[in-house]
């Protein structure tokens, strides 16, 4: 079974694939950010959030310790801490809890062609508590930029697929996929105050991105069938440079 990161990280770069790459991969800082904002969801889907700020609080600090371990200065962890309870305050501005429920967290369908079976990953699924109801996704990416919304071809499949999936609370229920990244914490600037997402969304499905989708899924193929020698690349921050190489 192919995940979307790994569909992602072949397209953009077969040998990061090859070496287990993760095109999507985020910092640490940023997980602290990501996986405290889903943590927040799990407590209230199962009906445990009772103090918002003493919870979130607590998850903020078991995530520092398990994404963070090598901060050893109580001055940085209280800064990243602070940083971190700003930033998941500013998501919950963009998605009120009050008005945006959560449905599901780590939701992962699988969607089949001729070529390939693809697991489509989606961080988090909200439902709008609007006339009619409209289910929203959110993903979690390390940078996000317009590129992604115009790009993005599984943005069409996405919709389409949960188009499906909640088609028992309506026959054509509205679907909106947004994409949001915030910077990774800097230790250098603690005085920083301005804190917000990168965020795009898109609810339209394109007949362009089905005709993509198709063209990647031969690419990806043809990635597979051969190797390719890259005989020069300037990303120089590639967590797998050192490895890129066939001796």
């Amino acid at each position: 079974m192919l995940t979307e990161a790994q569909f992602k990280t072949s397209l953009y770069c077969p040998e990061l694939y090859r070496l287990d790459g993760n095109i999507l991969e985020v910092s640490a800082s940023q997980n602290i950010i990501y996986e405290s904002i889903k943590e927040v969801y799990l407590l209230f889907l199962k009906n445990n959030l009772f103090d918002f700020n003493k919870d979130l609080i607590k998850i903020i600090k078991t995530n520092i310790a398990n994404y963070h371990p090598s901060l050893s200065t109580i001055d940085d962890i209280q800064y990243l801490v602070s940083w971190a309870i700003n930033i998941i305050n500013c998501y919950f501005k963009i998605f009120p809890i009050t008005i945006y429920t959560p449905l599901a967290t780590n939701f992962s369908p699988t969607v089949s062609t001729e070529f390939i079976s693809l697991k489509l990953e989606l961080d988090l699924i909200l439902v709008e508590d609007a006339n009619p109801s409209k289910i929203h996704t959110v993903n979690f990416y390390p940078m996000v930029t317009k590129h992604i919304k115009e790009n993005d071809f599984l943005i069409s499949i996405k919709i389409q697929c949960l188009k499906e999936i909640y088609s028992h609370i309506s026959s054509n229920i509205p679907v909106k996929i947004h994409y949001l990244s915030v910077p990774s914490a800097t230790f250098r600037n603690k005085s920083q105050k301005n804190y917000s997402f990168s965020h795009v969304s898109s609810g339209k499905v394109k007949k362009q991105h089905k005709v993509n989708f198709l063209n990647a899924q031969k690419k990806y193929l043809e990635s597979c069938d051969s190797l390719h020698t890259i005989p020069y690349c300037p990303n120089t921050n590639c967590t797998k440079r050192k490895e890129c190489t066939y001796g």
